[in-house]
């Protein structure tokens, strides 16, 4: 298991009252092998995540080829090698930062290139032998590619923009915003062309 807690070694200053053991309620939906679950979200948080010594030294550190994502395709790999176990509890906070990494335009869509890096490496099929729906895959790459297109149509480059919103056409043709979301995004860019 990706976390194993004993109540007394991690919190030996509290006493139960003050953390209930309900805190320590498995999220089943979130648990166990995960690989088909992470071609719908990146259900690990970094922050909040234990690993055992020997899973880590199997599974190697973080691809530093990635500037964003590094986590989303560490977990990939991770759920190659062992189940986890998500708990239900909320017991750390993240902040925010409209200046961080994650809130700036990239030029590469990292997303999706750890979702192509993963299927090429190891396909649609999971250590437990259960395979995610193509439906599943090409969904998730469309919010992908939609979640970057409209970073870079607010607040970067309205070329970008309109290539992603492509890119998110192509794994959902029937969705009307993205169509609206490509034109508004080429209209955009055509005003910025000069003369």
């Amino acid at each position: 298991m990706v976390l194993e807690l004993d109540h007394e070694d991690v919190f030996p200053q509290l006493s139960p009252p003050a953390l209930p053991t309900e805190h320590f309620a498995v999220d089943s939906d979130k648990s166990g092998w995960i690989y088909k679950k992470l071609f719908t979200e990146s259900i690990i948080h970094t922050t909040s995540a234990m690993l055992r010594r020997d899973l880590i030294e199997k599974a190697g550190l973080f691809d530093t080829e990635f500037r964003k994502g590094q986590d989303y395709e560490y977990w990939f790999r991770i759920s190659r090698y062992t189940q986890v176990c998500k708990l239900k509890a909320v017991l750390s906070a993240y902040r925010i930062n409209p200046e961080s990494v994650t809130n700036q335009p990239s030029t590469v869509n990292y997303a999706a290139v750890v979702i192509n890096k993963v299927l090429s490496r190891w396909g649609r099929t999971g250590p437990d032998n259960t395979t995610v729906p193509r439906s599943v895959v090409r969904k998730r790459l469309a919010t992908v590619w939609f979640d970057f297109a409209y970073l870079h149509y607010k607040q970067g480059n309205p070329w970008v923009a309109t290539r992603a919103f492509s890119r998110t056409i192509y794994n959902a043709p029937f969705r009307a915003r993205c169509w609206i979301f490509l034109l508004l995004s080429l209209g955009k860019f055509l005003r910025s062309v000069p003369g």
